[in-house]
């Protein structure tokens, strides 16, 4: 057997494909929907807010899209039934990426507006809203690229339930 790859149970390499891409595309269209949402909210309870402000708003919820995308090409780690335990460790890393970077954006559009418009909590809010999105693809995407052994022994029998 080559050392590049682990064999997956059958069922659970099925749904580690079709999974990641609902997980990834969901995670998209419900941040920009949530993103949307939010700049309406502002622009209705929020004037005059400057530039700056704009653009750290929206660079959290870019890389939540960004760990979005990467969990639709985590589909790529998968062959057949096996696993390619480089690009896996490669997507594993990106997510860290997109997850951290989520979180150091999020606490920089905090304190920008903080320090040069007060604003609501809603506006407040939004930031902890991407944030939490972010985790929860992050904890999904890694559940998938990297399964645990109890996992893995879930999916083997010839009865599994989820």
């Amino acid at each position: 057997m080559d050392p590049r790859y682990r064999e997956l149970p059958p069922a659970f390499a099925h749904r580690f494909r079709s999974s990641v891409v609902l997980i990834g595309v969901t995670l998209c269209v419900g941040t920009l929907l949530l993103y949307g949402l939010f700049r309406f909210i502002g622009g209705v309870l929020e004037k005059n807010v400057p530039a700056a402000i704009h653009v750290t708003d929206a660079l959290a919820p870019l890389w939540t899209i960004a760990l979005g995308v990467t969990l639709i090409s985590a589909r790529r780690c998968v062959r057949a039934t096996y696993l390619d335990i480089a690009k896996a460790r490669t997507t594993r890393n990106a997510l860290l990426v997109c997850v951290s970077a989520t979180m150091g954006f999020a606490l920089l559009a905090v304190i920008v507006r903080a320090l040069f418009h007060a604003g609501t909590p809603v506006a407040l809010f939004n930031q902890l809203a991407f944030l939490a999105l972010a985790w929860i693809g992050f904890a999904a995407g890694h559940f998938f690229v990297r399964p645990s052994l109890r996992t893995l022994q879930k999916f083997s029998g010839p009865t599994y339930l989820w």
